[in-house]
């Protein structure tokens, strides 16, 4: 037997800067997305669900220069893993 998912999911996010220089920006985000789930397991049925759910999220952004910069963030999206 075998088991194959796809999840694919669709972001719409709000993001809120705070600058603190030139170089360093603490932010937030807040938002939904739109999900569509597939299960195929080899002798059974396919499963298949979808729906919106909100999101949000918290990060630092440094910039290096005009072009670069680098994010570190963490990202809650809501009903992911759950089985209801």
């Amino acid at each position: 037997y075998y088991t194959f998912l796809v999840l694919l999911i669709n972001n719409i996010v709000f993001k809120f800067n705070h600058s603190f220089n030139d170089s360093f920006d603490i932010y937030s985000k807040l938002g939904g997305y739109g999900y569509h789930a597939k299960n195929t397991t080899s002798g059974s049925t396919d499963e298949s669900k979808g729906g919106f759910a909100g999101t949000a999220g918290l990060g630092f952004e440094f910039f290096f220069n005009d072009d670069a910069s680098m994010r570190l963030e963490y990202q809650f999206y809501n009903r992911i893993g759950r089985n209801k």
